[in-house]
């Protein structure tokens, strides 16, 4: 890993972390990022030969081994290393609750773990888990009935036969256009600790948003009186 790269990712304790706002329609959430993401630079954004793989975080997908990317303990050890002096500035308020959202990669209940040893702070394990593609296909469908635009109604329609050819739902399958349409995550089967009611949102990027807001909207109904903000591994861009 080469620190000195300011490319797609700032990796070092200078220059981070990034402190935000995610919002849309929905709500809004203060946001904790420990890696600052960049846009991509010119040059590369002028280069149309083809899509860069890892979606402007090429870390992510080495740290999932996703796309043909790969990292080794070498990299990984440092990253913890300056991750760890990064997260010291976050400040925990009272008493605080990590919900990590849910993931098929086990990289968020990793970054959990680590955050609850560094920060002395309890986990709440399966407040969340992810919606059910039949649900997801519902919302898009409720979507479709009321798009005024022939281009939106084709571009859901599109998504929703992805869709139903997934036995999972992925979020990465609804273009970030459509997000706040959908409700990417339910209810899960555990609870918050009796009389804890401030909750921080774990995941582990960071790109429109609607995944935290839609966890904090689910948590809502069932906990109304609850604060919420978030912390992720990388921000958005």
């Amino acid at each position: 890993m080469d620190h000195g790269s300011n490319e797609h990712l700032v990796t070092t304790p200078e220059g981070n972390p990034k402190r935000y706002k995610v919002k849309n329609a929905f709500g809004e959430l203060d946001v904790f990022s420990v890696f600052t993401r960049l846009k991509a630079s010119s040059r590369s954004r002028k280069d149309r030969s083809g899509r860069m793989v890892g979606d402007n975080c090429p870390l992510i997908y080495a740290l999932k081994g996703k796309e043909g990317l790969t990292t080794g303990y070498q990299s990984i050890r440092e990253l913890l290393i300056s991750g760890a002096a990064i997260i010291r500035a976050f400040q925990p308020e009272g008493d605080e609750v990590l919900v990590p959202a849910p993931s098929s990669h086990p990289l968020v209940s990793y970054m959990t773990r680590i955050l609850s040893a560094q920060l002395n702070l309890q986990v709440a394990e399966s407040l969340l888990c992810k919606s059910s593609v039949q649900s997801v296909v519902a919302d898009l469908n409720a979507a479709i009935e009321v798009a005024t635009s022939y281009q939106v109604r084709k571009d859901l329609q599109n998504t929703v036969h992805k869709l139903q050819r997934q036995e999972v739902f992925a979020l990465k399958e609804v273009p970030t256009t459509y997000r706040e349409l959908i409700r990417p995550f339910e209810v899960g089967v555990g609870k918050l600790p009796d009389g804890q009611r401030r909750v921080v949102l774990v995941d582990d990027l960071v790109a429109s948003g609607t995944s935290l807001i839609g966890g904090m909207r689910v948590l809502k109904d069932r906990y109304p009186e609850a604060e919420f903000r978030a912390i992720t591994l990388f921000s958005n861009v």
